[in-house]
């Protein structure tokens, strides 16, 4: 389970958790928040039915008469008020009032209850003795049932009797299904709100570890790149770290493998060198001091030039970025290259071809593009065949100057192409038969790599190679040191 999952499931869980825990709070507490404003609002009409009872006391006496006629007007009226969703076209809300023995003396339902002991109920029983009357039953065990709340009636500061307000749970109960529902329905947004929440911050977490790793990757497969910037100075200090390691082991490695491949690549020259000289200390004719002598000077020369082009990929190798950047127009390029490399494509009668457009301009170091054309142009002269043509051409492809070479010698060997970018590994030239050093396109490689281009080499259908270069119009800046 990699950690990005691992975060989502635990930022689900905490946030489910915390969300569940809310909700199921406050939906358990919807019904008696409710029920605790109704009754508030029935304790209030208890006592004002109980004020205007009272104004008609005489004698210590209870008089129904007005609250009676009262009553039949309330619950003949009938209106419309659509409170929420809910439509109300009378009241519900009834009242029994009950002497100081709890008898009921006046039932707003008709007077069905009128004559009835109530002295045992709550309301009555609590009220008649000075308490807060409250209580509440179920008229089946399908219903709801209904809520009680009374007050008492007085006489010169002297408890007479009650009177209680009662009102049915059902109508309650439709404003506590809506509350609910709403709540509920809140919750799962919440809960898709969190989900997605979660998910943005498990991305937002590993996303410098992504980051990171790719930077790390780079580093081990040789890439030329920069630390990432991270918005947290741990994880920039983390990579920081491991680039600075991995430059420490590398240069190690670096010098290690260098070491061990000049003394590999000089040590056959250095061999002719010493038998060459060993045999001049003896008598020899004038002519074969000559050839033994030309012999030294070839072989000292090629280990000249092999540790001159190891220094410069070395230096190059070892660069983080590009140093000057200026522009630089493609066709002047293959015209310097054509240049230089003239007298030797005109000692072996071959025909150089140039084609490029003279508005193809591009960013880099001069040196190092001339350079990289000009190995893969004088590769393709050495491999090409006497009356044979050597094309160099550029054309803009993707946003990049692409630089071709195209030549009709026989081609690389199926072995051969998967290594020919390897130091020191190359193929015996058709002119001469000899080997290169072996470093010319480890030097293209890497100048178009600083560049952040790309370089490629395929045998042609027919005969013969192409090279292909390319090197980003426009650079990075980023990439400069």
């Amino acid at each position: 389970m990699n950690i990005k999952l691992r975060l989502f499931i635990a930022f689900f869980l905490v946030f489910g958790a915390g969300l569940y825990y809310v909700f199921d709070i406050i939906v358990n507490d919807i019904r008696p928040r409710y029920f605790e404003t109704v009754e508030e609002s029935m304790n209030d009409t208890a006592n004002i039915l109980a004020a205007l009872i009272e104004e008609d006391i005489k004698d210590g006496k209870i008089s129904v008469k007005r609250i009676s006629e009262l009553s039949d007007i309330t619950y003949q009226k009938k209106f419309s008020a659509k409170i929420y969703s809910h439509l109300k076209t009378s009241v519900d809300l009834q009242f029994y009032v009950c002497d100081r023995n709890g008898i009921v003396i006046f039932d707003s339902r008709n007077g069905e209850r009128n004559g009835k002991d109530f002295s045992e109920w709550n309301d009555v029983y609590l009220t008649l003795r000075g308490e807060y009357g409250v209580r509440s039953s179920k008229i089946t065990t399908e219903e709801e049932g209904l809520l009680y709340v009374a007050a008492p009636i007085k006489s010169n500061g002297i408890i007479i009797g009650s009177v209680t307000v009662e009102k049915s749970k059902k109508s309650i109960s439709s404003f506590i299904y809506l509350a609910r529902k709403r709540v509920m329905f809140l919750g799962f947004i919440s809960f898709g709100a969190f989900t997605v929440i979660s998910i943005i911050l498990s991305f937002w977490i590993t996303s410098p570890i992504k980051k990171l790793t790719a930077f790390i990757n780079s580093l081990k497969e040789n890439r030329h790149s920069l630390p990432p910037k991270f918005s947290g100075s741990e994880i920039n200090d983390l990579a920081l770290a491991f680039e600075k390691v991995f430059r420490e082991l590398k240069g190690k490695k670096y010098i290690e493998n260098y070491v061990n491949a000049l003394t590999h690549e000089i040590k056959s020259p250095l061999s002719s060198i010493r038998s060459a000289a060993e045999l001049l200390t003896e008598k020899l004719s004038e002519e074969q001091k000559e050839k033994f002598a030309a012999n030294i000077l070839r072989e000292s020369s090629r280990i000249h030039s092999l540790i001159e082009k190891m220094l410069l990929l070395s230096a190059l190798e070892n660069r983080e970025g590009l140093k000057s950047v200026e522009k630089i127009k493609a066709k002047e390029v293959i015209e310097d290259v054509t240049k230089s490399l003239l007298p030797q494509a005109e000692s072996s009668e071959i025909e150089l071809k140039m084609q490029c457009d003279e508005n193809i301009i591009m960013e880099g170091e001069y040196f190092l593009v001339r350079h990289s054309l000009l190995n893969i142009a004088d590769n393709a002269l050495k491999h090409s065949p006497t009356g044979s043509m050597v094309e160099i051409k550029c054309e803009v492809k993707n946003d990049s100057a692409v630089f071709s070479v195209i030549d009709q010698g026989s081609g690389i060997p199926e072995y051969a192409l998967q290594k020919i970018f390897d130091k020191f590994y190359s193929i015996p030239s058709i002119s001469t038969s000899k080997k290169g050093t072996g470093l010319g396109l480890s030097f293209v490689k890497e100048s178009v790599q600083l560049h952040g281009g790309n370089v490629s080499i395929t045998n042609n259908s027919s005969k013969g190679v192409t090279a292909e270069i390319s090197f980003p119009l426009k650079q990075n800046r980023a990439k400069e040191q």
